[in-house]
């Protein structure tokens, strides 16, 4: 019975085992993925549709505008999702997180801006998260006494 390297050393093709490198082993070492593709370098296809609708945009635009004017619920939403961006600075001074002294004080003003329309509710309940946060790290490094 022969040796499985046997075997298979008789069965590759002369193309893969020929060459600098041994078979399965295509590239250098250290260099696992080969040279890829170099920075800056853009999709055949992106390449493409930007050339094919560089002198459309405007007027695809204009015609989104033109229907978000007009009442259309779904280009206006479009044209705003692109205009605001989703994760904006929020938009109230809330006092300093220094100790746990501070976390009542936060907590209020969160509240209150929420009540003012400063601050959406789903912002409010993310501010509130990172006071709780805050407050769950001053328990771990033992600075606040447990509720």
């Amino acid at each position: 019975m022969r040796d499985s390297s046997e075997f298979f050393a008789s069965a590759a093709s002369p193309a893969l085992t020929s060459g600098d490198t041994p078979r399965g082993r295509p590239f250098a070492k250290g260099n696992p993925g080969g040279p890829g593709r170099p920075p800056g370098a853009r999709n055949k296809t992106t390449v493409m549709l930007d050339q094919l609708a560089a002198g459309e945009v405007d007027a695809v635009f204009a015609q989104v505008a033109k229907a978000a004017r007009d009442g259309n619920l779904k280009a206006a939403e479009m044209i705003l999702a692109r205009a605001w961006p989703r994760n904006r600075p929020l938009g109230f001074e809330a006092p300093a997180l220094a100790g746990a002294d501070d976390l009542p004080a936060a907590l209020a003003a969160i509240a209150a801006a929420l009540a003012r329309g400063e601050l959406s509710a789903k912002e409010a309940v993310a501010a509130m998260a990172l006071v709780n946060n805050h407050s769950d790290a001053l328990l771990r490094f033992k600075t606040l006494p447990p509720l």
